[in-house]
């Protein structure tokens, strides 16, 4: 009798493994569900005004909290109205508030991602966004050609391009404006305006009339457009010169004249036409300051013309004569320039010839033509030129005059290679403004400014110099840095296993704090989530740097990635804020009230086993297809034996999703029994609540409950005087919910039978139920177990489901324990007093009518006048659903096993379609009580095994499962006498374990 009384605690310390302790109430649930319009547009320096809608499954009334952030963090550029609003939304219905965003006029153009959040509370109901920010409409004009000449009394013409930007369209005002020179009086323009339509450019001709009092002389004018506020302005170079005249018998036979203030003399011939001045447009690079003097001559057949033409002014450097004809410009060969006069020759009939005939006439227009003034840019220097976000930077060009170029010059940033981003430009230049004078050379300091929401990047773009209507460009490169940078961006972490299984690793990052970040002095360094909110799991060191904000700082620090200890005094994770892969987080530098957020990316690689965080408590526990993980759990009450069942739901990071007693459940003491979701994330529920006083009042009573997500009650079947508080069976209840929506409850009922003794009496029975999804009760099997006197009287005995419960695609598995005949004879005759041995049974039944497929009942060995147990504790169907594995503990042998304490690890797998017992055995030692978890690797290569303490990933390969097969093993607990109690695994990476009182998540 000895090795009965050790072996019956087995059954009474699993069941009170299940109890654990803390709290929480519902609270209510909001929803951001909507957002119109969706994708928003807006100008820059304009408004757009949303329609948000939230929903709410409960009702919502409260105050909520509206913030707007793009990256984690409010946009400067960007306000928005109200930032708080009073919300007022019905159970299952939903409300609309409106939202108006205000951007900046230097709003960054393009498509931001933004956040929109509601808080209330310590929750938040969040929705994407995308707002598209536009330039305003604008205009560009442009000139061709840039200079003309007209002589007083006379007009020139010029072509205007007007080319709309950004949907622009309206009416374009055209002046003609000052330049480096003022516009002289009787200098007209017209059309004085000009439409613009549609989106293609619009061709003007434009028209500039002299007047005969117009002072002759080279205008440097500009051609204005406006609309509204808009402003835009071209270059034009306007020369007015004299209208020609005769001389000397010009027309008449005169050998000498002028025209356009230029004095032409010929020799070897007379004029017959002219001179006169003429427009003609200069070849790039160039002007024609007095026009083409134009001419005809008469001369001797063939004969040669000699013509000089006399300037008012000396001829510049670099001025060339050349022949205009046939819209063309040709070289005029042996052509003499010498101080204020030209001199060269025309052959009759020769190539310099207009008419190309030997006809005894000359006709020929020429241009003296000097060289435009202009300068030249030199190389950036340095270059490239780095920045800092939100800060300036300066590098040096040198402007040099040339050709008597004087005048204001401009730089810019304009595209390149790259296009130029918004929020990078030249902030000033000294000298500013940045004047040329003729032939003079001006090195310039320019301050380049880029603003903290462009993006660090290389950026190849080029700088341009604009003077009237010169312009000149030279390329630079801008390497645009974070106040603040961390290299490299994904830092690399391998953790290993440390003491106990915690894992831990260290990896090394360069941290460059440069001026522009506004830090200084002593810098505190954390791993922080968006909202800069410190995350376990990382440390730095150091954990603060001096930062001195007159120079660039640079400094190594080491990040260690571990999982921590068990947390024994809150109710909540100590790690969990770190998964396998790549971490998004932030690094977060605060020195006073000035705080800096740097993203970077932890990416964590691990060898397997360890834990990668844990909560308390830990509880029965279930998992979903998301791979969120509930606790099932007991929350005291403060007294003893008083408990209210509990929910808590953890995402696969270890973050606390929800945590909420059951909904109108009895909380005076009632027990967390078990706990299944199914596909739509509906919780069910298993629960024990003692009611009534005390002696024939008191009962134990049952639920089976169906609730939502967020725990608000569907349906319950209430099951009363199931149990007997001495025996603790219900609190090995199980449910499974198939994937149809079946309900399936195993429990240990008290049913009324006939005795021995005549009468009835309640008997323990074991007891599988199947429901409906809406909880109708669709069958009912028992399992009632018999022995039978000497005399052979037959009569009923205990039997518990209490080990296990599993649901396949053709089959519900159900195990449990009896001290009779329920499948097998394997009790001969004797007294209902007289001690027995317990055996284990397993069955299969019909999903759809609970009736017995196939079954099995089996006892160790042990010698009079010993008695002992076979406790079934768990069953588990592989992945492939063709082997049934069943585990528990004994205080007895089986061939060739013996046990080795007083009580043994049991495992026992059989053919799930045909169930034949494939093989058993023992795990023998003083660690080894009992098999209490099962689950397997989604490929079903692996199966865990939980003994205890341990948790152990064997092969199936293995003939026996034998220990030492094992790829690894994990210790799950910390204290002796809590050990493993429940699995769950899903995919390839989660596997939540309830050990030692927590819930861990291990890396598989």
């Amino acid at each position: 009798m000895l090795r009965k009384t050790a072996a019956t605690g087995l059954l009474s310390g699993l069941a009170l493994l299940l109890a654990a302790c803390g709290g929480g109430a519902p609270p209510q649930d909001l929803t951001l569900s909507g957002v119109s319009p969706n994708s928003p547009s807006v100008v820059q320096g304009q408004s757009v005004t949303l329609t948000l809608t939230f929903t709410s499954q409960n009702g919502f009334q409260g105050q909520v909290s509206l913030s707007v952030t793009e990256n984690g963090q409010p946009p400067s550029w960007l306000t928005f109205s109200p930032k708080s609003k009073s919300l007022n939304v019905p159970k299952g219905g939903q409300a609309q508030e409106t939202l108006q965003l205000q951007v900046a006029g230097n709003a960054p153009t393009g498509p931001h991602a933004l956040k929109l959040r509601a808080t209330y509370g310590d929750k938040t109901a969040e929705r994407d966004l995308t707002l598209t920010v536009n330039p305003p409409p604008s205009f560009a004009l442009s000139l061709n050609p840039t200079s003309l000449s007209v002589q007083q009394g006379d007009s020139a013409q010029t072509a205007l391009t007007l080319t709309p930007q950004n949907g622009f369209t309206g009416t374009v005002s055209l002046s003609l404006v000052a330049g480096q020179d003022g516009v002289p009086q009787g200098l007209s323009l017209s059309p004085q305006s000009v439409q613009v339509t549609g989106s293609s450019p619009v061709n003007q001709t434009l028209t500039l009339s002299a007047s005969a009092s117009t002072p002759t002389g080279i205008y440097r004018l500009r051609v204005r457009g406006t609309s509204g506020s808009l402003t835009q302005e071209a270059a034009l170079t306007v020369t007015v010169s004299a209208p020609s005249g005769g001389g000397g018998g010009g027309g008449s036979g005169g050998s000498s004249g002028s025209a356009g203030g230029v004095q032409v003399s010929l020799q070897g011939g007379t004029f017959t036409q002219g001179p006169t001045a003429q427009n003609v447009p200069p070849p790039q690079g160039f002007q024609s300051p007095y026009g083409a003097i134009a001419f005809t001559a008469q001369v001797p057949q063939g004969g040669t013309l000699t013509v000089t033409l006399t300037f008012p002014s000396p001829i510049p450097q670099g001025a060339v004569l050349k022949k205009y004809q046939g819209n063309a410009w040709q070289d005029i060969p042996g052509a003499q320039l010498s101080g204020n006069t030209a001199t060269y020759q025309v052959q009759d009939g020769g190539p310099l010839d207009g008419d190309g005939q030997a006809n005894s006439q000359v006709v020929d227009p020429v241009a003296l033509l000097v060289p435009a003034p202009t300068f030249t840019l030199s190389d950036p220097s340095p270059n490239p030129v780095s920045v800092t976000q939100g800060g300036t930077a300066t590098f040096q060009v040198t402007l040099t005059s040339q050709n008597g170029f004087q005048g204001e010059v401009s730089l810019s940033l304009v595209d390149g290679q790259d296009p130029v981003p918004q929020g990078l430009s030249i902030a000033s230049t000294n000298p500013s403004p940045i004047s040329l004078s003729p032939n003079a050379q001006v090195q310039v300091t320019v301050t380049l400014s880029a603003d903290a929401q462009v993006s660090p990047n290389t950026y190849r773009l080029t700088l341009r110099a604009q003077g009237g209507s010169v312009t000149q460009e030279k390329p630079l490169t801008v390497q645009v840095a974070p106040p603040v940078e961390v290299s490299p961006q994904v830092v690399e972490v391998q953790v290993s296993s440390s003491n106990r299984n915690y894992l831990q690793g260290t990896s090394t990052f360069q941290l460059v704090i440069r001026t522009s970040s506004g830090l200084s002095g002593t810098v505190s360094l954390h791993i922080t989530n968006a909202e800069g909110q410190p995350l376990t799991g990382f440390s730095l060191n150091p954990s603060s740097v001096y930062v001195y904000q007159s120079q660039e700082n640079r400094f190594s620090v080491s990040l260690s990635v571990y999982s921590g200890s068990l947390d024994r005094t809150n109710h909540q994770t100590t790690s969990g804020n770190w998964i396998p892969g790549d971490n998004p987080v932030y690094l977060r530098l605060a020195v006073g009230q000035t705080t800096k957020l740097v993203p970077l990316t932890v990416r964590v690689s691990a060898v397997p086993p360890g834990r990668i965080w844990s909560a308390l408590p830990g509880g029965k526990l279930a998992a979903d297809a998301s791979g969120r993980a509930y606790v099932f759990w007991n929350r005291g009450l403060g007294y003893v034996d008083q408990f209210c069942p509990h929910v808590t739901v953890y995402a696969p990071n270890g973050k606390l999703l929800r945590s909420f007693d059951l909904e109108g459940h009895p909380c005076y003491r009632a027990w967390a029994i078990d706990i299944h979701v199914d596909t739509q994330g509906n919780i069910y529920t298993v629960t024990e609540t003692y009611e009534g006083t005390s002696g024939i009042d008191g009962r134990y009573v049952m639920r089976l409950r169906k609730t939502l997500p967020e725990g608000q009650l569907l349906w319950e079947v209430v099951k009363d005087r199931v149990t007997n508080s001495s025996s603790g069976n219900l609190r090995l209840s199980r449910v499974w919910v198939a994937d149809s929506g079946t309900v399936y409850l195993a429990y240990t009922d008290q049913v009324e039978l006939p005795t021995i003794f005549g009468g009835t009496g309640l008997y323990p029975v074991g007891v599988v139920e199947a429901y409906s999804s809406e909880g109708t009760r669709l069958w009912r099997r028992e399992f009632r177990a018999t022995r039978v006197t000497s005399g052979n009287t037959s009569y009923y005995v205990d039997s518990y489901a209490q080990g296990g419960l599993a649901v396949g695609p053709d089959g519900v598995y159900v195990a449990g324990t009896t001290e009779g005949n329920l499948f097998r004879t394997l009790y001969g005759p004797s007294a209902p007093g007289d001690s027995v041995s317990t055996s284990g049974w397993v069955a299969k039944l019909d999903p759809n009518t609970g009736d017995v497929l196939w079954s099995d009942q089996f006892l160790g060995e042990l010698p009079p006048p010993y008695t002992g147990d076979v406790t079934p504790v768990v069953l588990a169907l592989d992945p492939s659903g063709s082997r049934l594995y069943l585990g528990g503990g004994t205080s007895m042998n089986f061939p060739p096993y013996s046990n080795q304490g007083s009580s043994d690890a049991l495992l026992t797998l059989y053919n799930a379609q045909t169930g034949q017992r494939e093989f058993l055995r023992l795990y023998g030692g003083s660690s080894h009580e009992a098999l209490v978890a099962i689950g397997f690797t989604p490929d079903g290569s692996h199966v865990y095994l939980g003994i205890r303490n341990n948790l152990y990933k064997v092969p199936v390969s293995s003939p026996t499962l034998d220990l030492n097969d094992s790829l690894w093993s994990f210790y799950g607990g910390a204290n002796s006498d809590i050990g493993i109690d429940d699995i769950r695994i899903v995919g390839e990476d989660l596997l939540y374990l309830d050990a030692d009182n927590h819930l861990q998540r291990v890396l598989p």
